[in-house]
């Protein structure tokens, strides 16, 4: 594995932790995520460390139960590529999210500088050809 997946490994496990301060330290100034909006809430971007702090802020309002489990990260075409599953309840209604998910990140200088996350791992890499 080489660096920039090292990198996202961190974050990721950071953010499944729920741990705001450990997934601040990985990111650039100048971060963005897209994640993915759901039946119990949609979602838009998140800028910077204070975007990711809201992030999981909004995930912890939305979900009583929110479980990210990664199963393999990969470079891909400067871009590192994420694969697992999410698991989630909603803490308002009785849905439960049981889904996999990919993300796709672009690390700069040793920092995560973008992101979003996918409903597939085909969509992810996809997108990354996109970027290209």
């Amino acid at each position: 594995m080489g660096k920039d997946a090292d990198v996202v490994r961190q974050l990721l496990l950071a953010f499944a932790r729920g741990d705001a301060d450990a997934v601040v330290e990985v990111l650039a100034e100048d971060f963005s995520f897209e994640p993915l909006s759901t039946e119990a809430a949609e979602r838009g971007l998140y800028l910077g460390g204070d975007g990711m702090r809201g992030y999981l802020h909004d995930l912890h309002d939305t979900w009583r139960q929110f479980d990210l489990a990664i199963a393999a990260v990969e470079e891909v075409s400067g871009h590192v590529v994420a694969v697992g599953r999410i698991y989630a309840r909603a803490r308002r209604t009785g849905l439960v999210a049981d889904d996999p998910v990919a993300f796709a990140f672009r690390v700069d200088r040793g920092r995560v500088a973008w992101g979003k996350a996918f409903t597939s791992e085909a969509a992810a890499r996809e997108a990354l050809v996109s970027r290209a």
